[in-house]
């Protein structure tokens, strides 16, 4: 059975979910991981990057939002998938697997969030904003510490 969900952008049709069988959950499970594993290493990158956010433009800071938007909407469809395998005749293996699926789901929407914060954060001094100001609110903003 398909359900519609809310993934769509202003010109598209919702996009249906296709529910995976049980026998998916390796292939469901290998996406998990790796989506924790992204993006862990996207949130260290962005850590960095805050102490440098002019080597960022408006465009990349627009690109990361709109990537991890749409991650979040995918760990909610994983999390439905997990709940309704969960409704199935599991083996204590499987039960297991899917309660660790669960944990890295809320791991990576932990990870995301944050990735979104700083996106943020950053985008208030990337590259196209700083060429933006006139040089007198460049030059007051460095001298109080506003930019590095």
């Amino acid at each position: 059975m398909k359900k519609k969900t809310k993934r769509q952008t202003q010109n598209e049709q919702p996009k249906e979910v296709q529910w995976q069988p049980l026998s998916s959950l390796p292939l469901i499970a290998q996406l998990i991981d790796e989506g924790v594993a992204d993006a862990e290493t996207q949130e260290a990158l962005l850590e960095e990057g805050k102490e440098r956010p002019h080597v960022f433009d408006d465009d990349m800071i627009r690109r990361i939002k709109k990537v991890h938007t749409e991650k979040l909407e995918f760990i909610d469809i994983y999390l439905q998938q997990i709940e309704r395998w969960k409704k199935e005749t599991l083996t204590v293996d499987e039960h297991f697997e899917l309660t660790r699926l669960s944990r890295q789901c809320e791991c990576m929407k932990e990870l995301v969030t944050s990735i979104l914060a700083l996106a943020e954060e950053i985008g208030k001094q990337t590259i196209d904003k700083i060429l933006s100001m006139d040089d007198a609110e460049l030059g007051l903003r460095f001298l109080l510490g506003e930019i590095k």
